[in-house]
């Protein structure tokens, strides 16, 4: 593995450690694959620059259900085009995400699926935000810590919204 693709690896996560934590870690990887110095200082460099920093923040859960509903659908149809779902149903039970997925093929043209994603929110554990050149991400989990959803937002005050009203859906659906 090539250091340039580990600093690569090491920054496609999202991360509360700080930059000289990401470079202790690419130079402790380094190390141990006898790796040259230069090529260390590369990869560390690459690793402290782009990671997103993880930003501390208490919902509040006194959101009523309805306008909480509206929030959710809404930042899900504002992310980044590429990520803008083609369908979004909430519920005060749970959301139904629907993303379209076009393939192409050289042969037989092109291959459409649309796989569906349903999350309870009785089954979320507290959501993360993370902030990178002033983009913000939500990152909806389980309360094991698994990835569920990714939410982008353009503004910390539309990403406080959207986990203020998540909370308040979790905190109504137990």
């Amino acid at each position: 593995m090539m250091p340039a693709t580990f600093a690569g690896r090491c920054t496609d996560q999202h991360s509360a450690d700080r930059p000289a934590a990401w470079i202790a870690r690419c130079r402790d990887f380094a190390h141990a694959r006898e790796w040259r110095g230069v090529l260390v200082a590369i990869a560390a460099t690459l690793a402290a620059g782009c990671g997103a920093s993880r930003l501390d923040y208490t919902p509040r859960s006194d959101v009523a259900k309805e306008q909480a509903i509206a929030v959710v659908e809404r930042a899900l149809e504002e992310q980044p085009r590429q990520y803008v779902p083609t369908t979004v149903e909430a519920t005060p039970e749970k959301i139904v995400i629907t993303q379209m997925i076009v393939r192409r093929r050289m042969l037989f043209g092109s291959v459409v699926s649309s796989p569906t994603t349903t999350i309870y929110w009785d089954n979320l554990g507290d959501s993360l935000l993370y902030e990178k050149r002033g983009r913000y991400s939500v990152d909806i989990v389980d309360p094991d810590g698994y990835l569920h959803l990714r939410v982008y937002l353009n503004s910390e005050r539309k990403a406080h919204g959207l986990i203020d009203a998540i909370e308040s859906l979790r905190r109504g659906s137990q």
